[in-house]
């Protein structure tokens, strides 16, 4: 089990938000520590996949403005909400 999954299982049905990623975007500590470009993405697919019923956000500033293409991908591939 990943650490991600074993901290959502944690909180699976207690919580009906979870701010998968905070300000991440402002750098690529994520990416960069993991050698996976598309560790966010794969944040919130573990995240709905243990717990499809919480609303997941992406807390960033500039949000609407600089991640449109993620956070489209996420909602039309994927069918995850962000």
């Amino acid at each position: 089990m990943s650490r991600r999954e074993y901290k959502v299982r944690c909180v699976h049905n207690r919580v009906e938000h979870w701010d998968v990623n905070n300000e991440n975007m402002h750098g690529d500590f994520f990416e960069q520590h993991t050698g996976n470009i598309n560790i966010t993405m794969d944040m919130f697919r573990d995240a709905h996949a243990v717990d499809p019923h919480a609303k997941l956000f992406l807390n960033e500033y500039g949000i609407l403005e600089n991640t449109y293409t993620m956070v489209s991908k996420l909602e039309i591939e994927v069918g995850i909400c962000i």
